[in-house]
């Protein structure tokens, strides 16, 4: 298989394997959301947090864990290692399907475990540190998750199925280069994201000190513009009433229609 799209120093075919043969699956605890605590000694990955709080690549000695109080019940043989991939293996609706985190760092002596609906899968050869994180992001294994993926009101997939996956995969030098790649666009989304937030915070305050008149604007001349006046809004709007339409009615005339109660028109 060759990429449409890849860095020119590499011409090597990509191989076909399947996840079975690229991961080991280590064994995972079932320890809900009360079992664990914000005290304790050893950290715990609850699905729940693959799917809201935890980023793909996870250096889990700058985050906040879940805690197990002892982890005397585990084999020491399924603590989680950097490099180690956790896949959530349930998902409310297909849009949180194959979400995954990557562990690229843990502190010295820091004890991790995997929990409650989640596969851990260790690679099984060398890899490159936040490549098969991204790979988990791609549209190639999420279709293939959603076509194996059962269940009504809450979706799964089983690990012998996903074993079963087949994906493509380089070298370790074009695995390294793709990583630092994408894990620079991340870093760059994530500035941007920064100061977005930032600009919201500056617009929300200079809003309320425009509407309660601390900040007045001039003209082009510099003179202060009239006094605001109060006034109801039946005095600088008309509020018409909306009709009464069925759904069946709005797939019959095609036109567009809003859900308000009322419907506010220039007076």
């Amino acid at each position: 298989m060759t990429p449409q799209l890849r860095f020119p120093e590499f011409t090597d075919e990509w191989q076909m394997k399947k996840l079975g043969d690229i991961f080991e699956f280590k064994r995972t605890n079932s320890l809900s959301r009360a079992q664990l605590s914000e005290d304790g000694k050893v950290g715990n990955i609850h699905y729940g947090d693959i799917h809201k709080s935890l980023p793909t690549l996870l250096d889990a000695s700058k985050v906040k864990l879940p805690m197990i109080v002892s982890s005397k019940q585990f084999n020491t043989a399924d603590a989680i290692k950097v490099g180690d991939v956790i896949l959530a293996d349930a998902f409310e609706d297909y849009a949180d399907i194959g979400k995954v985190i990557e562990v690229v760092n843990l502190n010295h002596g820091q004890e991790l475990y995997s929990g409650l609906h989640t596969f851990l899968m260790r690679p099984a050869y060398p890899s490159a540190h936040g490549f098969n994180g991204m790979l988990f992001k791609t549209a190639t294994i999420r279709k293939q998750l959603m076509r194996i993926a059962t269940g009504i009101s809450v979706l799964g997939v089983s690990k012998n199925n996903v074993s079963q996956l087949v994906v493509a995969t380089p070298s370790k030098p074009e695995q390294e280069k793709i990583a630092d790649f994408l894990t620079a666009v991340d870093e760059w989304i994530g500035v941007g994201e920064e100061k977005l937030e930032l600009l919201e915070t500056y617009k929300r305050g200079v809003m309320q000190k425009i509407f309660s008149q601390q900040i007045r604007f001039k003209d082009e001349n510099g003179n202060t513009y009239p006094d605001w006046e109060e006034k109801k809004l039946g005095e600088i709007a008309r509020i018409y009433q909306p009709l009464t339409i069925t759904q069946s009615d709005l797939t019959k005339t095609g036109y567009p229609a809003y859900g308000a109660k009322v419907i506010i028109g220039k007076y």
